[in-house]
């Protein structure tokens, strides 16, 4: 565990209120860096082509390639515990608290909304987003003035 705050990003299956999440980078001091593709539980069944269209990853790829979620919050809870996770806004922290609701799993770590500690204007958008989670991670991280290099 690193003691700057993680930067995490999330794609997401769509961009509706039942948004669930499709893939999570992770990036921190000292060249740290964690990313998973998530595989959708059953009754997952908000999807989006644009959204699919963004990150290039096809709801069969997520289940045939993805981990399982009760898994991912798992390995988050075991980087993570009781340190701060900074995401890029409150709907990256509502995906995040999803995965962890929807598998009966507690969350170890603290979730901090980053926008409020971006310098200047909205972070939304530092650079185009990419179809990789851990490379936006870095480009978030880079926005909020966090060394991770």
């Amino acid at each position: 565990m690193c003691e700057a705050p993680y930067v995490c990003f999330v794609h997401a299956s769509t961009f509706q209120d039942d948004a669930t999440p499709v893939a999570l980078g992770v990036v921190a001091a000292g060249g740290f860096k964690w990313s998973r593709l998530v595989c959708p539980l059953e009754d997952w069944t908000g999807w989006d082509d644009q959204a699919e269209l963004l990150h290039k990853k096809a709801r069969v790829t997520l289940v045939a390639e993805g981990t399982d979620a009760y898994l991912v919050c798992r390995q988050m809870n075991a980087l993570f515990a009781a340190g701060d996770v900074m995401v890029h806004n409150a709907i990256d922290a509502k995906l995040i608290c999803r995965l962890f609701d929807d598998v009966g799993v507690r969350m170890s770590f603290n979730l901090v909304i980053g926008t409020d500690s971006a310098e200047q204007g909205d972070p939304i958008n530092p650079v185009p987003w990419s179809d990789d989670a851990l490379q936006d991670a870095y480009r978030l991280a880079k926005a909020f003035n966090e060394e991770v290099e």
